[in-house]
């Protein structure tokens, strides 16, 4: 049997999460990190839980890989 796209949804969307990524300013503050345009950046989107992970496309977190080392972020899901 075919599901219809509004059957989909109602099934499989209480496990689809936004969320937010953003540096911690607290940590930041208190590493004494110096931000700017290059080091400030806040990435939102969408994912999916399996088990205790969180499965997400790259092109969320591309642009913060080169930082992710040097700036604390913190993750928030919605």
């Amino acid at each position: 049997m075919q599901m219809k796209l509004n059957d989909i949804f109602k099934q499989y969307a209480p496990y689809i999460v936004r969320l937010e990524l953003f540096p911690d300013l607290k940590q930041i503050e208190n590493l004494g990190i110096e931000l700017n345009s290059s080091n400030f950046i806040h990435i939102s989107g969408t994912g999916f839980f399996v088990g205790n992970y969180l499965i997400t496309n790259f092109h969320i977190l591309k642009k913060i890989l080169p930082i992710i080392n040097q700036v604390p972020y913190q993750l928030w899901t919605f």
